[in-house]
């Protein structure tokens, strides 16, 4: 681990989150994979994954408004262990109650439960990172972070097929509850240093309700100071979208360019973490050449263009790399994105700040699948031509909010923003 560590230039911690990351989303890469393969076959339509996509991001919507407080409050290590271990255990149970014509049912008590315990773990581990890893190395571990995401989706779509082919979809389900258990043995290996995370989590005495309640309110604070904050927020969503209308599109793609094989499906889904791992590797130097403006309107910029040439060319060659440059480009963007919204926060305000993002995504998402599901049902390329376009609105959106007459710098505030918080106040004071 020392060598490893030495070698990647973060600490300890950075790999055991790294290895959390890993582990985790092997798992979501065949439950996504097998709940797709699984609902297409038995409705022969894109709108019934769609439904469980919308139904993901209800649930998300509505757990946040407590996830981010109650992880302010406490550990976001705690956090990130309790629900692992909840969602692994009811995965692996409700895995051995699939059966007859209940599948749907415990398809949607497990993505009940899954997208519950999620807002809790997204707003620990998006504190743990900077708790765990150095300001000067924050970059690099989200492009590894990246390489780790996409690895990890790539081992899970590789053994997804065969396991759910040759074993079954419940064994598939079962893998995933597994994983979920194995990452949090992972993150109890963490160690924070962060003081300022330790001596603020020791600090919650408020009722924990009257946090929940009273917590949101230095957000709203923050979000009226800084009027480049929030469209920093909103454009942190798209690459977690663009990767939502990929999965949606991804089977039906299948179906009409390759006749439904599911080797086909395996191979544009690997081209596509194999171009995010490749991109997560160079991310940060480039982020360094071009500035942190600029790489965010190529990440979003390259997705649009990808999306649209898929939509125009049906050519299964061209397909396959178009998907490698999804991938890839969704990297850049997303890591520059979050790198310096993470930057920006200071103060016991992480785990809400980190909320209010996922907040904005599952609203955006809960209006864009609707309309590239029906869109799907009709026309693939007339799909695949919206999604390009939502992208490509983005993209416009950083180019004149980023330019000298607008926001400018304070866009993607390359200058840290203090919370008001006690701890922060005080910091900033001293």
């Amino acid at each position: 681990m020392q060598q490893l560590s030495k070698r990647l230039n973060i600490p300890i911690a950075g790999l055991w989150l790294l290895a959390a990351t890993f582990i985790t989303t092997i798992g979501n890469g065949m439950q996504t994979f097998t709940i797709g393969l699984l609902l297409y076959d038995r409705t022969g339509s894109a709108a019934a994954f769609g439904g469980v996509i919308i139904l993901e991001q209800g649930l998300t919507f509505l757990m946040q408004f407590i996830a981010g407080p109650w992880v302010d409050r406490g550990s976001p290590k705690r956090t990130c262990i309790q629900v692992e271990i909840i969602r692994g255990l009811f995965v692996c149970f409700a895995s051995l109650m699939l059966g007859g014509d209940q599948v749907v049912l415990w398809i949607m008590l497990m993505t009940l439960v899954i997208r519950v315990a999620h807002p809790f773990y997204r707003a620990a581990t998006f504190a743990l990172a900077p708790a765990a890893i150095p300001r000067d190395s924050l970059g690099r571990y989200n492009g590894y972070t990246n390489i780790s995401l996409q690895a990890g989706q790539l081992l899970g779509v590789i053994v997804a097929s065969p396991v759910f082919y040759y074993l079954g979809p419940a064994v598939a389900f079962f893998i995933n509850g597994l994983t979920f258990l194995f990452s949090a043995l992972a993150v109890s290996f963490i160690q924070l240093t962060d003081h300022e995370v330790v001596a603020e989590a020791k600090a919650q005495v408020q009722n924990a309700w009257q946090q929940i309640i009273g917590g949101w309110g230095e957000v709203i604070g923050l979000l009226r100071r800084e009027v480049g904050f929030i469209w920093h927020l909103l454009l942190n969503t798209i690459d977690a979208v663009a990767v939502h209308l990929f999965n949606l599109i991804a089977v039906p793609l299948i179906a009409a360019r390759y006749n439904g094989s599911v080797y086909w499906l395996s191979v544009i889904e690997c081209a596509y973490a194999i171009g995010a791992m490749i991109s997560g590797g160079v991310v940060e130097p480039l982020s360094k050449r071009w500035g942190s403006r600029t790489s965010t309107m190529v990440g979003i910029g390259g997705q649009a263009l990808c999306f649209m040439l898929l939509g125009f060319f049906s050519n299964q060659w061209l397909t396959i790399l178009l998907c490698f440059g999804l991938g890839a480009f969704n990297t850049i963007s997303w890591t520059v994105l979050m790198t310096t919204l993470q930057l920006r926060i200071r103060g016991a305000i992480k785990g809400r700040i980190g909320i209010t993002r996922n907040l904005l995504t599952s609203l955006i998402t809960a209006i864009s699948i609707p309309l590239i599901a029906s869109a799907t049902n009709s026309s693939l390329n007339w799909a695949l031509l919206l999604s390009g376009a939502i992208c490509f609105g983005f993209a416009v959106l950083a180019l004149v909010l980023g330019s000298p007459r607008f926001l400018g710098w304070r866009l993607l505030g390359e200058e840290p923003v203090a919370a008001t918080t006690p701890a922060a106040l005080a910091e900033t004071s001293s």
